[in-house]
């Protein structure tokens, strides 16, 4: 994670960005650091989601969205529970 909480003098917290090294935000309660990081999970959730749906989009057109690591059910079908 490129992120940080930090407790400020203050005694309220401030989200440190380690990547761009700058503040993300400052001067919040738990409460509103725990907002903040739900919601950049939930933009990156829905950025994941959106990957998986485009996978199975390209699996339904018969592409293989992995390339030559793309296997089918039957190379896999005895590997482990068949649920």
């Amino acid at each position: 994670m490129s992120k940080q909480i930090i407790k400020q003098p203050n005694g309220k917290y401030c989200i440190y960005d380690t990547i761009s090294e700058t503040i993300f935000n400052k001067n919040l309660t738990k409460s509103e650091v725990l907002d903040d990081f739900r919601y950049i999970y939930e933009k990156e959730l829905e950025e994941k989601l959106r990957n998986i749906q485009d996978i199975m989009l390209d699996i339904d057109k018969g592409k293989k969205p992995y390339y030559q690591f793309t296997k089918s059910y039957e190379e896999i079908k005895n590997r482990g529970d068949d649920k």
